[in-house]
């Protein structure tokens, strides 16, 4: 697999395909493939396949260029400000974990499930049981076919990745003592309904023999059994129950009913938070601001819901991720060729913030810009680059509006994109040009796929105005 995969990846390297179509390439070529093969397929797969995997993507999605965002940014959703970018070790995972629910499907189980069980049912524990036990306790493993091995190792990746000393979930079942202590009989603490570890506690405290007397009847003659139990748990820290996290519960919900493998794998690509992004930083340093993620999350995904234009969204993307070399970069890496002075010819340092913002020239640009979007909405809009750059502080703005405000602004930056490295500033003339091209185009698109309520939601407020000319849609209508 990884030898054609690797074919495919050189055939495409060098192709006219621009930084987002390399990503849906991958997402809408190479995910099925893989995608079938790990469902159809469900063995262990060791670390370093997805690690050598990852990076053949990368030399494709840069040409074998320096990467200039980080794989793991690109792979996180896009309401968590990402790309979407296949992660296929978490897709792997999302597979087991899919594989693994189908044990707990007793209405129509799969024919391979009676299999299973016919090897599983050596243990004495079923499966839906022995997923409670840590891998250290658990016993019998050997036993399991390597399907299902493999399924148990990632689901003990997520949900037992902590010290046995933090005790053991509720539903780890009574039956997964048995093997680890000596001649100990629960056969009839499990007649009366002693059976998970949660009925050993109330209200998180581990009880005397007196409550299991009183609560479930068990005969005085298993106080032994008692005595074994509780020794065994102090002696190695066990005796108290620990809670599920929020995601790990939310883990348990989606294996206790039917569901989709893209279930899992949002889930799971959600499970390690990762820190605050460099280049969220760097914004915040350079425009002396404080960015909630949330708020980032947000102005990401409303960016890919208010434009379908790739050329439109690329521009942005690359401006939020701070993709774009500036003369200030440029110097940093190449100080005896290259000048670290503005190309507007301002004489002043060409940092990220001065390119986009600060430099006079540009400024005069976003000077024009922003008073003809607050007389087209009939709304105070600040001139800020939070939301100039970023999308940000539109919350006032109610959703169509708000849909539009993003293409205008993404429009002007696309015009400053194609300007780099010049001393042309771009013009309103030049993105109301632009914007008049958009608006028929998505009326076709709109028309074809029988949305054009959508349409007139978002563009009618911009056909009608006076920057628009002549409504650029009245000769199709």
């Amino acid at each position: 697999m990884f030898s054609k995969i690797q074919k495919l990846t050189q055939d495409w390297m060098y192709k006219d395909i621009s930084w987002l179509g390399r990503l849906a390439a991958i997402k809408c070529n190479l995910l099925p493939k893989i995608l079938y093969l790990f469902r159809t397929i469900p063995i262990h797969i060791l670390a370093k396949f997805f690690t050598s995997l990852q990076g053949l993507l990368t030399k494709f999605i840069w040409q074998k260029r320096k990467p200039r965002i980080a794989y793991s940014s690109m792979s996180s959703s896009k309401r968590n400000g990402g790309l979407a970018l296949p992660n296929f070790k978490k897709y792997y995972q999302a597979c087991h974990l899919n594989f693994l629910q189908r044990f707990f499907d007793t209405n129509n189980p799969p024919q391979w499930i009676s299999q299973e069980l016919s090897v599983i049912s050596t243990t004495g524990i079923p499966i839906v049981s022995a997923i409670w036990i840590p891998p250290k306790l658990r016993q019998g493993k050997q036993n399991y076919l390597p399907a299902t091995e493999a399924s148990l190792k990632i689901w003990d990746s997520l949900i037992h990745n902590d010290n046995l000393k933090n005790g053991l979930y509720s539903h780890f079942p009574i039956i997964g003592f048995q093997h680890l202590i000596d001649n100990l009989n629960l056969n009839v603490w499990m007649q009366t309904n002693i059976i998970t570890f949660a009925n050993l506690f109330q209200k998180g405290v581990y009880q005397p023999f007196s409550y299991l007397r009183s609560k479930f009847k068990a005969p005085n003659t298993t106080f032994f059994t008692y005595l074994q139990l509780s020794s065994y748990l102090r002696s190695n820290s066990l005796p108290k129950l620990k809670a599920f996290s929020i995601d790990q519960e939310r883990l348990f919900t989606l294996l206790k009913h039917p569901s989709k493998i893209s279930q899992y794998y949002a889930l799971v690509l959600e499970m390690n938070p990762q820190e605050t992004s460099s280049y969220m930083k760097k914004w915040e340093s350079e425009i002396n601001t404080t960015i909630d993620p949330i708020d980032w999350n947000k102005a990401f995904s409303t960016l890919f819901s208010s434009i379908s234009s790739i050329r439109l969204l690329e521009s942005s993307v690359k401006l939020m991720y701070r993709w774009y070399m500036t003369p200030a970069k440029l110097y940093r890496i190449f100080p005896a060729t290259a000048s670290n002075k503005c190309w507007r010819n301002c004489n002043q340092t060409g940092t990220f913030i001065h390119i986009w913002w600060d430099c006079p020239e540009i400024s005069q640009f976003w000077l024009t810009i922003f008073p003809v979007l607050s007389e087209l909405f009939q709304v105070n809009i600040p001139i800020s680059p939070r939301l100039a750059l970023l999308n940000l502080d539109l919350d006032h703005i109610s959703w169509n509006k708000k849909r539009l405000l993003i293409h205008i602004l993404a429009a002007s930056r696309l015009m400053k994109a194609r300007n780099w490295k010049s001393t042309t500033t771009p013009s309103l003339k030049d993105v109301i040009l632009i914007l008049n091209n958009h608006s028929i185009l998505e009326y076709f698109n709109a028309r074809n796929n029988h949305i054009l309520h959508k349409y007139h939601a978002k563009w009618d407020l911009w056909n009608n105005n006076k920057y628009a000319g002549e409504n650029p849609t009245s000769n199709f209508i």
